[in-house]
């Protein structure tokens, strides 16, 4: 699978909407709009992919994430009987003894985003 197969069936699994696009040269180009209402093109020229507006080669799984976002996930700790943060989308764990993070009872310090993955904590 290329990367820009990769990246199509990650839009696909997100209900994205891309277009794909052949420039004069034959390259295969998707694109599709941001979670801003921009559009974000990535080209696959001699298997390796470059994206537009970045300059910094990302895998697919960071170029969506960086355009759509990487989601939210919840605290799922609280539903084990634990008192530590355990993401429910990557199951990252973060023990609550006091650590620099936060103390025994996580809800007094509450995580924004999960440390490991990055997706938003809901309540």
């Amino acid at each position: 699978m290329t990367a820009t197969d990769e990246l199509r069936r990650m839009l696909d699994e997100r209900g994205v909407e891309w277009v794909a696009l052949q420039n004069l040269e034959g390259d295969r180009i998707t694109r599709w709009m941001d979670s801003n209402g921009r559009y974000v093109s990535a080209l696959d020229c001699d298997d390796t992919q470059y994206f537009d507006d970045f300059y910094w080669g990302p895998t697919p799984q960071q170029a969506v994430d960086a355009t759509l976002g990487r989601g939210t996930c919840r605290n799922i700790s609280p539903k084990l009987g634990n008192d530590e943060f355990t993401c429910e989308k990557c199951l990252a764990r973060v023990y609550g003894s006091g650590g620099q993070w936060f103390d025994t009872n996580w809800k007094y310090h509450k995580f924004n985003f999960c440390p490991n993955c990055g997706a938003k904590v809901e309540e």
